[in-house]
């Protein structure tokens, strides 16, 4: 099954089932050189595609898309990070609360 959480709030939770697909959008500024990246991800899911929507114009906000599969069944956290490569701070963080049912 795939699941879509559209520029989420953090503290937001999600249930999956092992194989199940997460698909997270959320709004870059990538203009100003903020980018998204993922700070946490933990065991219970892996990376499955990461891309740009596409139609976007040069230096405009463009949708990220970042796509998970469960993979381990278990509580964790997805911990997402706006900030500039060269900047410590992070300028937004979503964290969101994910249960993959065994």
């Amino acid at each position: 099954m795939r699941h879509h959480l559209d520029r989420p709030a953090s503290g937001q939770s999600v249930r999956l089932a092992p194989g199940d697909v997460l698909e997270i959008r959320l709004v870059q500024a990538s203009g100003g050189g903020y980018l998204w990246s993922v700070a946490e991800l933990g065991d219970l899911l892996e990376p499955a595609e990461d891309r740009t929507a596409p139609g976007a114009l040069p230096g405009a906000a463009a949708d990220r898309v970042l796509v998970f599969r469960a993979v381990a069944p278990g509580r964790g956290r997805i911990v997402l990070v706006q900030s500039r490569p060269w900047e410590s701070a992070a300028h937004d963080e979503v964290r969101l609360d994910v249960v993959v049912d065994g």
